[in-house]
Order: structure tokens, then C-alpha cells, then sequence
């Protein structure tokens, strides 16, 4: 590098790179998964399938897209995969979803097929 000038742009281009592979290259950290462990040979639902994507499902409810769901004080205290009548309990954080038809889903997630138990 033979001036500020250079240097400058060298450093501010790097800082760009960085910012977006954090902000746009992160799909899926553990942090966002629940604590408990996977059901043996199960795995969770891609978030990317277009029947997951079409029910704005995500794997926390505060994560999710709240544009589809239409009481948004019943998604801030019950809408959750575990009070939902189409949820099966696997174990503390997963379950299998009878709209779903491939993966797991976490207790915590939701979704606008949401449905209260009786």
C-alpha cells in the first residue's frame, strides 16, 4: 500500500466484508436452538422449506415474523409449538407437528397454524 488513500479503502472495505458475513451470513447458531437434546435420528425442520417458510414457522417465537400472526398479545403469552393442539411432545424442547410432515419442531416455536388445545 503506497498511500492513506489505500490503506484507508483497504480497511474500511474489510470492515464491510466482516459487517456483512455477520449480518447476512449467519444461518443458524446454536444459540437459537433449543437446550434440551434432539430426539434420536430426528432433525429440525429447515426453516428454508417452503411449507415451514409459507407458515412463517421459526424456531423461537421471538424470532419470528409477528406480520403473520393476527393476535399479537396471544403470540406474546400462549402462541408457542407446545400449547398447540397440532404439537407432540418428543421430549422437554421437541415434538413432531402434524402440519409438518418432515423433522421436529421446537417447543418454544411457532407459526400462523397455530391452533389451542381444547
Amino acid at each position: 500500500m503506497n498511500s492513506r488513500k489505500e490503506f484507508f479503502r483497504f480497511v474500511v472495505g474489510v470492515g464491510m466484508y466482516l459487517t456483512t458475513g455477520f449480518l447476512y451470513g449467519k444461518t443458524k447458531d446454536s444459540s437459537s436452538l433449543p437446550d434440551s437434546v434432539l430426539p434420536a435420528g430426528e432433525e429440525p425442520v429447515s426453516e428454508s422449506d417452503p411449507t415451514v417458510k409459507a407458515l412463517g414457522y421459526h424456531i423461537k417465537k421471538v424470532t419470528g415474523d409477528s406480520s403473520k400472526i393476527t393476535d399479537k398479545k396471544a403470540l406474546a403469552k400462549i402462541q408457542i409449538c407446545k400449547n398447540c393442539y397440532n404439537y407432540t411432545a418428543l421430549n422437554n424442547g421437541w415434538g413432531k407437528c402434524n402440519v409438518l410432515n418432515k423433522g421436529v419442531v421446537s417447543s418454544q416455536g411457532w407459526c400462523s397454524a397455530y391452533a389451542a388445545k381444547d
